[in-house]
């Protein structure tokens, strides 16, 4: 069986806060265990970046499921593909508040992938978003950026 990864970006209907976050999170780590997917989503104030990664199945009526959801909007494919193994294989589903990972890294963050209205500017280009999900999880793991 083939792993797949899926990364997208989306404008969130309302500020993202602690508790938005906690209820996605808890939701999406129960729904994404069900179809064996697993990732990390990040949120600054207005909009997420999200990675999933499973079976191209699983993953495409995950992805439907969260198409649907009326939090967001504005959803944008960054990118759908192939890997030889997951990356991410840690979490169904980790949500990662910008404004609540502490200053120094949201500060490191901001200057290595730039900002937007004083908050961190969630990128669109393939390599760029998966760099980003890849230095927060290292984060979360423990890891010095």
């Amino acid at each position: 069986m083939a792993i797949c990864r899926l990364i997208y970006r989306s404008q969130a209907i309302e500020d993202i806060d602690g508790d938005l976050l906690a209820d996605i999170e808890e939701s999406s780590a129960r729904n994404n265990s069900e179809e064996d997917v697993t990732g990390i989503l990040v949120a600054s104030k207005r909009a997420f970046l999200q990675v999933l990664e499973g079976d191209r199945a699983n993953l495409s009526r995950v992805f439907r499921r969260i198409a649907r959801d009326e939090r967001h909007e504005e959803i944008e494919l960054v990118s759908f593909d192939e890997v030889s193994e997951r990356d991410f294989q840690d979490w169904n589903m980790k949500g990662v508040g910008v404004g609540l990972m502490g200053r120094i890294l949201g500060h490191k963050l901001k200057q290595k992938y730039g900002e937007k209205d004083g908050d961190l500017d969630l990128p669109t280009d393939k390599h760029r978003a998966f760099a980003l999900l890849h230095d927060v999880a290292f984060h979360l793991r423990g890891g010095e950026l």
